[in-house]
C-alpha cells in the first residue's frame, strides 16, 4: 500500500531518514504537494529518492521553512495504472488527466490517496490511457464535486465521497 505522510502547519518536515525509509518502501515513485499563498504547488515524478530530497531542499530555498506549511509527500507503489512520472502522486484536482499528468503543478486543491479504489480499477480510462484508479477516480467523482464546493473541509462533499 502507498505510503503518505500529512505534515500539519507547524510541524517540522520528517528527516531525510524518514523520507528514505518511506521511498525504498514504495519504489514506484513519489511526490509532495503544499499550501503556498492561499493555493496548492506540487512536484511530483520523483524515481529517486535524491532527486525527491533534491526537489524539497529547492522549494524550501525559494519559500524558507517548510514547517509553517501544510505538507503532503506521497510515496507510491502501483497498483494499477502504468508505473512512471505521470502516475506518482499528488495530483491537482482536475477532471483532466494530462492536468494531473503533469510533474509540476498549481492548483486550488490537490489530493493523494493510499491503497485500491475498488470502483475505478475496472474503468476502461485505465487500460486506455494508462491512467491509475486513483487519477479516474479524481476525473470522474472528486472533480466535478470540487467545483461547486471544496472536498478539504466541506462534510458533505466528504461524506459522498467515502461512500464511493
Amino acid at each position: 500500500m502507498c505510503i503518505i505522510i500529512a505534515k500539519p502547519i507547524n510541524v517540522a518536515m520528517p528527516s531525510e531518514e524518514i523520507i528514505r525509509n518511506c521511498f525504498f518502501s514504495n519504489p514506484h515513485g513519489a511526490g509532495f504537494m503544499l499550501n503556498y499563498n492561499g493555493l496548492v504547488y506540487g512536484f511530483k515524478g520523483f524515481m529517486h529518492v535524491e532527486h525527491l530530497i533534491d526537489a524539497i531542499k529547492q522549494v524550501e530555498k525559494q519559500i524558507g521553512d517548510l514547517t509553517p506549511r501544510g505538507v503532503v509527500l506521497h510515496f507510491r507503489i502501483g497498483t494499477h495504472g502504468n508505473n512512471d512520472q505521470a502516475n506518482t502522486h499528488p495530483f491537482p484536482l482536475s477532471a483532466d488527466y494530462e492536468d494531473m499528468k503533469k510533474l509540476q503543478w498549481v492548483a486550488r486543491q490537490g489530493f493523494a490517496h493510499n491503497g485500491i479504489i475498488t470502483k475505478t480499477t475496472r474503468h476502461p480510462d485505465v487500460e486506455l490511457y494508462g491512467v491509475s484508479d486513483t487519477m479516474v477516480f479524481g476525473k470522474l467523482f472528486a472533480a466535478p464535486i470540487a467545483g461547486w464546493t471544496n472536498i478539504a473541509t466541506d462534510q458533505d462533499a466528504l461524506n459522498v465521497l467515502d461512500v464511493i
